[in-house]
């Protein structure tokens, strides 16, 4: 298996659910193509609140947002692994997080238990 080094970012800075261009507007009037940013996957920590749910075309997934308003999206299966291992209080949850990867698609998983946890 191979191991996964990168995940797909928009232009906002939001981790991509499904990585696909962005369009954005030129001077000319014309639209330019924007490509996923493609960063490296380390470990990150942060609290993160639920914000609510989405179907994306092959996952349902849940979205959550850090104090910078960046967009996260997590898919079922993890979430049920960080409500068995964590603190969530109010739709809350403080801890160390990372990116993972089912099947075409992007989401973060649940590491550990952060500093002042929720």
């Amino acid at each position: 298996m191979k191991a996964l080094k990168e995940a797909p970012y928009d232009r906002r800075g939001n981790l991509m659910h499904y990585p696909q261009d962005d369009y954005r507007r030129v001077e000319t009037g014309e639209y330019a193509v924007v490509p996923p940013d493609w960063r490296p996957i380390t470990e990150f920590t942060a609290t993160l609140t639920m914000t609510g749910r989405r179907r994306g075309r092959s996952a349902a997934y849940f979205m959550w947002t850090d104090q910078d308003g960046h967009e996260w999206p997590m898919f079922l299966a993890d979430l049920d692994h960080l409500i068995s291992s964590a603190t969530i209080k109010n739709g809350v949850a403080t801890g160390t997080w990372t990116v993972g990867k089912r099947g075409a698609n992007f989401g973060i998983r649940y590491v550990s238990q952060g500093e002042g946890s929720a």
